[in-house]
C-alpha cells in the first residue's frame, strides 16, 4: 500500500471516531478521494518509444502504437509471454471474403480522460477503441462502423499468442466433450507426442483406394432413407432373427457395391448394400450406407464372428482409437459382443495392437467402425496399409467395414491439439489462464437484464473461442459471433472485454458473475420450504408409455421425491411440438392423468414434467404447426429454414419471437398452472442450444434468436420455477436447475453417440478436469446429470455425482422393476443419500475442487476428486482399485472402495468403503451416519463396516431384530442379515443405542 493511501485511511480512521454523527457523509468524501486515488496511483497509461503502456496495480500492458497490437503482458511481476500477431482487432466476413485486422489499416492514437483511443480507417470499416486500464483489470471495447461485405465475427483483441512453456493452466469450459470444465496444461500446446491419439482430418483419398481393394468403383445413388431386402446369401450367413432385425431398420444405402459380390447378405432395388468380397482366403465385407444401425451391426457381427471362427482365427477385434467418432457406437459394440464372447473381443486402440492383428493368424474378423475412414495411423501410406491388409484376407482374416464410402479419408496423428466451443453451449464467455504464475481471467461484460419481448434494448452478443498449439506456440482465439451488413446496419458497439488480473480460478468467476449479473441465489428463487424440499428430492424420470405402468413405478419410489415423466406427450416423446396437452390416447385420458398429478403431489412427491417448445415437429405435424404454418420458423441466411432431426423426429427450429411462438409458448404454460399443475417446468434445450442467425422477420435483427429464449424464460419464470438441458450464465438467473454436462464424465452406459469422453478426446497427460459448471452456478442452483440418462444407478455414478456437487437421478421403467430388487433399492439409496448428504450442498458455493488421474498415461478415465461445496467434504475414488485416505477431521483411516467415496456433511459420515482404522468389509460397504441413525447399503451375510465414535450397547433393525457385532477403533462391524435371497446390495436401517 502506498504512504499516501495509507495516510488518507489513518485520517478516515481518526476522523470517523470524533464525529460519529457525521460518518455517513465523510465516508462517502473520503471513499470518493480514494476511488480517484486508487486510479490516479493504481491504474494509468504512458507513452514509451513507439508504443504504450497501459498498466494497473498488478499488471502491465505494452501495446503497438501504429496497429494496437499488444507486445507484452506482464502480472504479479511475470511475463505471461502473451503477445498478438494480427494487430488489435479482426473482422472476419462471410462469402470467401476472408478477414481484415488492424495491420491493414490508417491508425490514430490518444491518452484521453485516462483511456487510450486508437481510430482506424480501412476502405471496408471504420473502427474506434478504447482501451481502459483499472487498478486489478483492463477493460477493451470498439465501436464499429462497417462500410462493406457482411460480417461474421470480431475479435477485439485479436488471438492472443504465448509460449507453452509458460502454461501453467487455462482453464474453459467445453461442450465437447461435455464436461463440467477442463484445465489444460502445457502439454497441451506443444506437439503431440501420443501416438493413440489420432484424428480423421480433410484428408480425402478418394476412390483410389476402394478401387485397389475391390478392384471397381463405389456405385453411388441418391440418399433414400429405405428397408432393405434380403441377398442371396442371407439364409446361409444370417440366422431368421438377424434378418429380421435388418429388415425392420432403415438404411440409407447410398454407397453400393457396383459388380460382383461374392456374399449377398442384403440389397436394394439399385444393387447389393450389405455384402462381401472374397481376396485370398478371406472376406472383407461392408455396410453400403453412411452408417449401420448399432443393433444391427451387432447382431451381423455376432452372426459373422458364429460363422468364420475356427479353431485357429476365433477372436474379433474392434478397432478403437482416440479422438475419432463415433465412440459411443463403437462401446455398444463392445459391451454387447464381451457380453456374449468375453474371451474373444480385442480393443484395437493402438497402432502396435492392429499392426499384430493384420499380421497375426488368431483374429477370424477385425471390425472397422469409422465410415469413411482407412486407419494407417502408424504414419504409413494407405496402399502401404492396404498391402497389410490384403496379406492378412489372403491368409484367411476377415474384415468390417461399418458403412458409407469405404476408405474415402485417411486417419493422421494429430499433430497439435485444439479445442473449441461457442457460448451459449458453453457456460460463459470466460477464460482462466496461469501464464508463468501471472493469473489471467479473460472475458466479456454484457448487461442483458432487465430487457423483454417488449422493451429488448440490451442485445446478448454471442462469441466462441479456439485454443490450442500449432508451430508458432499456444494460441487463444474469442471473437464475438455477430452478423452485419456493411453500409446497411447501423454503428455496432462491442459488449466490454475485460483482461482481469491477479485473481483465483474461483475468484475470477465471481467477477465474472458480478460483472454480468449472474447473481441471483438458489434460495433466492423460491421460498425455503420449497428449497428444501427440491435440494431433498432424487429427479426420477420415468418412461413409462401408459399411466398404468407409471403408477406402478411411482409404488416404488420412496417418499417425497421429484417425478420427472417423459413420455406421457400428446405425439409421443419428439413429436407434434410445441403442442404437448392432452397426454395421447394410449397412455391415459386428460382427466386420469389430471387425477393422477393431484395424487402424486398431495402423497409429498414434486411433479416436474418434461417440454419443449424451442423446435417445432414434423412429420406430422401438432394442431399448432398445422393451423400456424411455418411464419414462426427460424429462417437461415440465405432464405431457408433449419431443419432438425433427433434420432428419427424431425422438425424445425423455431423462433420464439414469433407471436405464432409467444402464444403456443403461453397456452402451454397456462397448461401446466391450471389444467396440469405442476411445481417445477422442464424444458429441454433451452440451455443446451447454440446461437444461430435468424431472419425471421419477426426478429428486431438476425443476432437475436438467443434473446428470444432469455425473454421467454423470464415470462415463464413468473409462473413456475425452470430446470433445463445444460445451461449457461445468460439464464441462471431464471432457472432453479440445469441438467448435464456431464456427458465426456459420466461414463453412463447409455451416453448418447455424439458424445465423447475426455480421456478419449486428449491424452490425460494434457488436461485435467476442473468445475467451472460448479464455480459458477453452485450457489445459484441445483445440478444434475442429463435428465434423460439412466442417473446414478452404479457405485462410479455415485462417486462422481457426489465429487461434482450434482443432485442425484435415475430414470426406468416398470417393466424394469418386475421381479427385480435392484431397483427398489438403488432408488432407496439414491433417496437417503440425497437427503442425508446431498441436500446439505445444493445451493452452497463451492469452496474447492481438485481433480487428479490415477495414470496419466492411461486412457481409461480412472482419477480422484476431492471437493467441498459448503460445508460438505467428499473424497471420490473413481478408479478399479481401493484408495488409502487419512480422514483427518474424523481421525479415521479409511480404504475407499473401488468406485467409491467418503463425505462429511454437517455431522453426518456417508462413504462406500472397504476398511476403516484396521477393520474390514468384505465387499465395498456403503454407509450414512447421522448421530444415532445408521444406514448401510450391501448384500446378504456380506461383513459390513461403519464408523461410530461413541461405544455401543445394540445394534438393532428397525424392525427391532438385534444384529451381533463388535466395536473397536470407533468403528462397528457386523454381518448383513438375509433378507432377499439375492446377491445384490439392499438397504438396511439400523438403530444404535
Amino acid at each position: 500500500m502506498s504512504n499516501s493511501k495509507k495516510k488518507i485511511i489513518d485520517v478516515f480512521s481518526s476522523v470517523s471516531k470524533c464525529y460519529s454523527p457525521m460518518k455517513n457523509n465523510i465516508v462517502s468524501i473520503i471513499g470518493g478521494i480514494l476511488i480517484v486515488m486508487q486510479t490516479a496511483v493504481f491504474a494509468g497509461i504512458t507513452k514509451q518509444n513507439e508504443g504504450y503502456v497501459v498498466s494497473g496495480s498488478n499488471y502491465a500492458i505494452t501495446i503497438n502504437a501504429s496497429n494496437g497490437s499488444i507486445k507484452k503482458i506482464v502480472s504479479q511481476g511475470k511475463d505471461t509471454t502473451i503477445t498478438t500477431s494480427e494487430g488489435l482487432w479482426k473482422i472476419g466476413f462471410y462469402d470467401d471474403k476472408g478477414s481484415i485486422n488492424s495491420t491493414q489499416a490508417s491508425c490514430s492514437s490518444r491518452i484521453e480522460k485516462g483511456k487510450l483511443i486508437f481510430n482506424f480507417k480501412h476502405q471496408d470499416a471504420d473502427v474506434d477503441v478504447v482501451i481502459t486500464p483499472k487498478s486489478n483489470y483492463c477493460d477493451f471495447q470498439a465501436n464499429l462502423k462497417l462500410k462493406s461485405g457482411e460480417m461474421s465475427e470480431f475479435e477485439l483483441p485479436t488471438s492472443l499468442r504465448f509460449a507453452p512453456e509458460a502454461v501453467k493452466s487455462v482453464s474453459v469450459h467445453t461442450s465437447a466433450p461435455r464436461a463440467i470444465g477442463l484445465e489444460l496444461n502445457s502439454n497441451f500446446y506443444k506437439k503431440n507426442i501420443y501416438p493413440v491419439f489420432v484424428y480423421d482430418h480433410k484428408n480425402v483419398l478418394g476412390n483410389r483406394i476402394y478401387k485397389s481393394v475391390f478392384g471397381e468403383d463405389i456405385k453411388s445413388v441418391p440418399n433414400n432413407s429405405i428397408n432393405l431386402q434380403l441377398g442371396k446369401d442371407a439364409d446361409a450367413w444370417l440366422s431368421k432373427s438377424v434378418q429380421k432385425t435388418m429388415l425392420n431398420k432403415k438404411f440409407n444405402a447410398c454407397r453400393l457395391f457396383s459388380g460382383n459380390v461374392d456374399v449377398e447378405l442384403a440389397k436394394s432395388d439399385d444393387g447389393v448394400v450389405v455384402g462381401a468380397k472374397k481376396i485370398g482366403e478371406g472376406l472383407i465385407f461392408r455396410v453400403g450406407s453412411f452408417g449401420c444401425d448399432n443393433n444391427v451391426r451387432c447382431d451381423l457381427l455376432r452372426s459373422l464372428l458364429i460363422k468364420l471362427s475356427n479353431k485357429t482365427r476365433n477372436k474379433i477385434g474392434i478397432i478403437k482409437f482416440y479422438s475419432i467418432y463415433p465412440l459411443a457406437d463403437i462401446r455398444s459394440d463392445v459391451s454387447y459382443l464381451k457380453k456374449l464372447f468375453p474371451d474373444r473381443v480385442v480393443e484395437l486402440n493402438t497402432p502396435e495392437l492392429l499392426d499384430s492383428a493384420l499380421k497375426g493368424d488368431d483374429f477370424a474378423l477385425i471390425v472397422n467402425p469409422y465410415n469413411e475412414l482407412c486407419p494407417n495411423i502408424r504414419g504409413e501410406t494407405p496402399e502401404v496399409f492396404v498391402e497389410d491388409l490384403k496379406k492378412y484376407l489372403s491368409k484367411g482374416g476377415n474384415w468390417f467395414e461399418s458403412g458409407g464410402f469405404t476408405f474415402y479419408k485417411k486417419a493422421m496423428l494429430r499433430e497439435y491439439f485444439s479445442l473449441r466451443g461457442s457460448v451459449p453451449a458453453v457456460i460463459a464467455d470466460f477464460t482462466h489462464m496461469n501464464l508463468n504464475g501471472a493469473r489471467i481471467a479473460y472475458y466479456s461484460v454484457q448487461d442483458i437484464h432487465g430487457s423483454s419481448f417488449e422493451n429488448p434494448f440490451n442485445s446478448f452478443t454471442t462469441s466462441r473461442y479456439l485454443t490450442g498449439g500449432d508451430a508458432n506456440g499456444g494460441f487463444y482465439s474469442r471473437p464475438f459471433t455477430r452478423y452485419i451488413k456493411g453500409g446497411v446496419d447501423v454503428d455496432w458497439k462491442t459488449p466490454v472485454v475485460r483482461l482481469n488480473f491477479g485473481k483465483s480460478l474461483q475468484a475470477s468467476v465471481d467477477a465474472f458473475c458480478k460483472d454480468n449479473g449472474v447473481v441471483k441465489k438458489y434460495t433466492e428463487k423460491v421460498d425455503s420450504v420449497f428449497a428444501k424440499r427440491f435440494a431433498e428430492a432424487v429427479m426420477i424420470t420415468m418412461w413409462d408409455s401408459t399411466l398404468a405402468d407409471m403408477k406402478k413405478s411411482v409404488e416404488f419410489v420412496p417418499p417425497n421425491n421429484l417425478l420427472h415423466p417423459a413420455n406421457y406427450l400428446l405425439g409421443g416423446f419428439d413429436k407434434q411440438y410445441p403442442d404437448h396437452f392432452p397426454p395421447r390416447a394410449s397412455f391415459s385420458t386428460a382427466e386420469e392423468y389430471k387425477a393422477f398429478i393431484a395424487e402424486t403431489r398431495k402423497a409429498g412427491h414434486l411433479f416436474m414434467p418434461y417440454t419443449n417448445y424451442s423446435w417445432w415437429c414434423d412429420k406430422p405435424k401438432g394442431p399448432t404447426f398445422a393451423e400456424a404454418g411455418n411464419a414462426a420458423l427460424s429462417v437461415k441466411r440465405d432464405g431457408s429454414l433449419y431443419h432438425e432431426v433427433y434420432a428419427s423426429n424431425e422438425g424445425y427450429t423455431v423462433s420464439l419471437w414469433h407471436p405464432d411462438a409467444r402464444k403456443a409458448n403461453q397456452k402451454l404454460r397456462k397448461q401446466l398452472v391450471d389444467e396440469y399443475p405442476c411445481d417445477v417446468i422442464f424444458q429441454d434445450q433451452m440451455g443446451a442450444r447454440s446461437s444461430v442467425l435468424d431472419f425471421n422477420k419477426a426478429v428486431p435483427n438476425p443476432n437475436r434468436y438467443m434473446d428470444g429464449f432469455i425473454y421467454s424464460l423470464r415470462e415463464d419464470v413468473k409462473a413456475k420455477p425452470l430446470s433445463t438441458e445444460d445451461g449457461w450464465w445468460g439464464i441462471a438467473n431464471e432457472e432453479l436447475q440445469f441438467c448435464g454436462m456431464s456427458f465426456g464424465i459420466d461414463k453412463s452406459e447409455n451416453i448418447v453417440k455424439w458424445a465423447s469422453y475426455v480421456w478419449e478426446d486428449f491424452p490425460p497427460a494434457v488436461v485435467n478436469i476442473t468445475n467451472l459448471v460448479g464455480a459458477m452456478f453452485h450457489d445459484k442452483l441445483s445440478l444434475a446429470h442429463h435428465d434423460l440418462v439412466w442417473g446414478v444407478r452404479s457405485d462410479r455414478q455415485m462417486s462422481l455425482a457426489l465429487g461434482i456437487g450434482y443432485t442425484l437421478s435415475i430414470s426406468f421403467i416398470h417393466q424394469w422393476t418386475k421381479n427385480n430388487n435392484f431397483w427398489k433399492e438403488i432408488l432407496k439409496w439414491n433417496d437417503k443419500m440425497q437427503k442425508a448428504v446431498v441436500a446439505k450442498y445444493i445451493g452452497k458455493k463451492m469452496v474447492k475442487f481438485q481433480h487428479a488421474w490415477a495414470n496419466p498415461n492411461v486412457s481409461d478415465g480412472a482419477s480422484y476428486i476431492r471437493a467441498q461445496y459448503g460445508d460438505v467434504k467428499v473424497f471420490s475414488n473413481l478408479t478399479e482399485k481401493p484408495y488409502k485416505l487419512n480422514f483427518a477431521s474424523q481421525k479415521m483411516a479409511v480404504k475407499i472402495s473401488p468406485m467409491g467415496f467418503i463425505a462429511e456433511a454437517n455431522g453426518t459420515l456417508a462413504g462406500n468403503v472397504v476398511e476403516i482404522n484396521g477393520l474390514k468389509a468384505d465387499k465395498p460397504c456403503g454407509f450414512i451416519v447421522e448421530k444415532t441413525k445408521v444406514c448401510t447399503f450391501g448384500s446378504e451375510n456380506s461383513t459390513q463396516i461403519f464408523p461410530f465414535a461413541k461405544p455401543v450397547k445394540s445394534l438393532k433393525m428397525s424392525d427391532g431384530k438385534a444384529l451381533d457385532f463388535v466395536q473397536k477403533n470407533g468403528v462397528v462391524q457386523f454381518k448383513m442379515p438375509k433378507i432377499t435371497g439375492t446377491n445384490e446390495r439392499f438397504v438396511v436401517d439400523l438403530i444404535v443405542e
